[in-house]
């Protein structure tokens, strides 16, 4: 199974003319969409969609959710250019992510505030075994694969 990745309302066509940074959001739904068939390599049932947007160097950008229901898993993700904010939900502990700074500023985490998502100042653990977490990363490539483990 190869979903595609869902855009809803996200506008990929954007006012770029003379703009330097005009295909950024092309370029972060093309590598988002890689993240995605990775994840159905692990989850069938493995979807991620656009659910908020933030604006950097005047150009607005995606922020996603990953969702793995067979692991328990939701992921949201956004990309500024310098790094990764990322939360985590997942039904299970999560162990060994590296190379993850958590953050106490909200601010870092661009679009979450308009979509509605979670920014936890430090790992929540959930009765039952889950944890909750909120982190800034320079390569989500790593952390993805983490989770996946």
């Amino acid at each position: 199974m190869n979903t595609r990745l869902k855009l809803g309302r996200f506008q990929t066509e954007q006012n770029l003319e003379g703009k330097i940074w005009r295909r950024a959001a092309e370029l972060q739904l093309e590598y988002f969409q890689e993240k995605l068939t990775e994840a159905q390599m692990v989850d069938k049932n493995a979807t991620a969609e656009v659910v908020s947007y933030h604006r950097s160097k005047s150009i607005d950008l995606p922020v996603i959710k990953y969702t793995m229901p067979n692991r328990g898993l939701t992921v949201y993700v956004r990309n500024n250019y310098y790094n990764f904010a990322v939360t985590v939900e997942s039904d299970i502990p999560i162990i060994g992510l590296t190379n993850i700074g958590h953050n106490e500023h909200s601010c870092y985490y661009e679009g979450f505030d308009r979509g509605g998502i979670p920014v936890y100042k430090e790992t929540e653990s959930i009765i039952g075994g889950g944890d909750n977490m909120s982190f800034l990363c320079g390569n989500f490539d790593s952390v993805f694969r983490d989770l996946m483990l």
